[in-house]
């Protein structure tokens, strides 16, 4: 049985992923873009490795390769996204009012995208082979922030985040890697990784971000919002959790909080990070997820036309 998995290669995280799942898949695996055409895929199984890559070949190609009984569809994480296209802006939109909570997709999501929630794939985990504290956290000087991802206004960058880099570049060092900025190469993700105290990500709406769990086997902890895969995965105990809300000022505030708690007790952050990393090696490890993703391949690979 062969799988093809289609996403926004070469985007380095989406490309890390796909790869992890490579190397552990039992099944024949291969990548292609999102945009790549249905007759030139020689697959069993198209595996989406975002909602929005299957709603941006929907629109390339009209159709989804449900249509075409070779063909049996793998969902992946489910992101929300904002992209330049009026069209899919507006479907996006419309997909958020069914949004409950990430991870969790609900018929009327489903039947929005021809979808079947069975097959229908939400854990992720990071590639523990390649992600691995090589350097201590530091306790002394600048308290080192860090921030993967780009601009985009579900990101909350510019509204929560980079006030507070403003207000205190006196105390803190402030390191952005991805589209947002391109200060660190994505092949040294390992390296910034480990010569940061902390991650950031105040987004208002995620999917499963790998980031916070990258960054935890570097053993470092990460202050996000209660995304309910963040809320999965850590606690109090490996992770400073800030409560999702359409109030920047308050989200501001508690992020504020967050830093200045960390810059005042900076031990916090070597504790944190070492029981975050024990929390994403017992939660979000692929030797569990991967029997998951294998029995799901196995049913749709088996199912009768």
């Amino acid at each position: 049985m062969k799988i093809a998995l289609l996403g926004e290669f070469p985007s380095q995280p989406v490309s890390n992923f796909a790869q992890s799942i490579m190397r552990h898949c039992k099944y024949e695996t291969e990548m292609y873009h999102r945009f790549a055409n249905l007759s030139q895929i020689d697959a069993d199984i198209i595996y989406y490795m975002n909602i929005l890559d299957l709603l941006l070949h929907k629109e390339a190609w009209g159709q989804l390769p449900s249509s075409n009984k070779r063909y049996k569809i793998c969902g992946s994480v489910l992101s929300y996204r904002i992209v330049q296209d009026k069209n899919i802006q507006k479907k996006l939109r419309e997909m958020e009012n069914f949004i409950e909570a990430v991870g969790f997709v609900n018929s009327e999501l489903l039947s929005l995208i021809d979808f079947d929630k069975k097959k229908y794939l939400t854990r992720i985990a990071p590639d523990e082979t390649r992600f691995k504290q090589s350097i201590n956290v530091s306790t002394e000087g600048k308290l080192k922030l860090g921030y993967v991802g780009t601009f985009r206004e579900d990101k909350r960058f510019n509204s929560i985040l980079e006030p507070l880099i403003k207000k205190y570049e006196q105390i803190v060092e402030f390191k952005v890697v991805g589209k947002a900025g391109n200060i660190v190469p994505f092949s040294d993700m390992v390296l910034f990784y480990n010569t940061i105290d902390a991650l950031l990500m105040a987004s208002k709406y995620e999917g499963a971000p790998v980031p916070p769990l990258e960054a935890a086997l570097c053993g470092r902890m990460s202050i996000v919002t209660e995304c309910p895969i963040m809320k999965d995965i850590f606690n109090s105990e490996s992770a400073i959790l800030v409560g999702v809300s359409d109030n920047i000022p308050s989200t501001i505030a508690a992020f504020e909080d967050a830093i200045i708690e960390l810059y005042e007790h900076r031990n916090d952050t070597v504790v944190k990070g070492q029981k975050a990393k024990e929390d994403v090696k017992e939660k979000a490890n692929w030797k569990n997820i991967i029997e998951e993703y294998n029995r799901i391949f196995k049913e749709c690979g088996n199912e009768e036309e």
